[in-house]
């Protein structure tokens, strides 16, 4: 009964794909292709913008640290000093560990109930605003710099996806006309978060549905797939930093990888259940010193010290996923599935 309402279940979602496609396409068909992509002045400093992403990714670890600490000082605050009635405090949050943030304002809750006398307000009752000044000015902080990184990253994106929109365009529709292994319709569906902005995607569409009606396309020359290839390497270093920031490889030694790579597959054993088996293929398959990683790993977890790694630990580990990685053949760019960004294989 079970594996026959899976099989109604993954039919019904094919169905709804196939049809979402095919009206996606004829959405598309019959429309005017767009006048050539006009090129904004502006470009990718690629150098220049990995390094801003990654100050700002130090200053949003530096302010969740800030706020998980007040925030735990103030739990351990109330837990110490129970509010006496007609108090204004507020009644006390329930935190999760089930992120970075959350599990840091429990260790430091941790700390301050060990440690009372390092809370900054602890020898005098003050009220709940303005105890909470801490933590509402770094979460404000935090939240404010989350917002500066995406609205910059976005804007990247959107100059590097249009600077590419013409290339991409004939990519896609000499694969439907000449390698003929994807239909537009497929495209269609595989193509909603290709590009981040909305018109730019309906741009690409378009055009690829020209060149589909019109019967023909002039493929890529070897210089436009380098300069096509380039853009696309432009892309992908903007959603993963960590891969592609040259000052950040350079500044990590395979010692500091073997380090950090141990906490993430530790992090990820724990809290996301992985095997160990798996992660153990994974790592003798793909990276330099992967037993040595893997024995750390089971090490980490084995004395209970398994954490969530910082959004800046995190592109240190796709650093390092570049430095480690065993070398293997170059591979040709694949259809990639839906709701993924098509980009070669690393």
């Amino acid at each position: 009964m079970k594996k026959k309402k899976a099989l109604l279940f993954t039919f019904a979602v094919l169905a709804i794909g196939f049809a979402g496609g095919v009206f996606t396409g004829r959405y598309y068909a019959g429309q005017k292709p767009p006048e050539k992509v006009e090129q904004t002045e502006e470009k990718v400093d690629l150098k220049k913008d990995l390094a801003k992403i990654r100050a700002l990714q130090k200053e949003i670890t530096l302010y969740t640290d800030k706020a998980a600490d007040a925030r735990g000082a103030v739990m351990a605050y109330d837990e110490l000093k129970p509010p006496v009635p007609g108090s204004d405090r507020l009644a006390r949050r329930v935190v999760s560990p089930f992120n970075y943030s959350g599990e840091q304002q429990l260790r430091r809750k941790e700390y301050y109930l060990a440690n009372p006398d390092k809370i900054p307000f602890y020898k005098e009752e003050m009220g709940e605003t303005k105890r909470h000044n801490a933590i509402i000015t770094s979460r404000d902080k935090k939240e404010a710099l989350e917002k500066e990184l995406k609205e910059f990253v976005d804007k990247k994106m959107y100059i590097a996806d249009k600077q590419n929109l013409e290339l991409e365009s004939r990519y896609w529709a000499g694969r439907v006309l000449n390698d003929k292994d994807v239909t537009f319709e497929e495209l269609a569906v595989y193509s909603i978060n290709w590009i981040h902005d909305g018109n730019l995607l309906k741009e690409l569409m378009m055009t690829i549905k020209y060149y589909v009606d019109a019967g023909h396309v002039e493929p890529l020359t070897e210089e436009e797939e380098k300069i096509y290839d380039k853009n696309k390497s432009i892309i992908v270093a903007l959603l993963h930093p960590g891969k592609s920031d040259e000052e950040l490889l350079a500044s990590l030694t395979e010692q500091d990888c073997i380090d950090i790579m141990a906490e993430h597959y530790a992090e990820y054993n724990v809290k996301y259940d992985w095997k160990w088996d798996n992660i153990e293929n994974r790592l003798n398959s793909s990276y330099k010193d992967g037993e040595k990683i893997f024995a750390k790993a089971k090490e980490i977890v084995e004395h209970g010290k398994a954490r969530w790694l910082s959004l800046e630990e995190e592109e240190a580990v796709n650093a390092c996923n570049v430095k480690m990685r065993i070398p293997s053949p170059p591979r040709v760019y694949v259809l990639p599935r839906a709701n993924a960004q098509p980009r070669a294989e690393d």
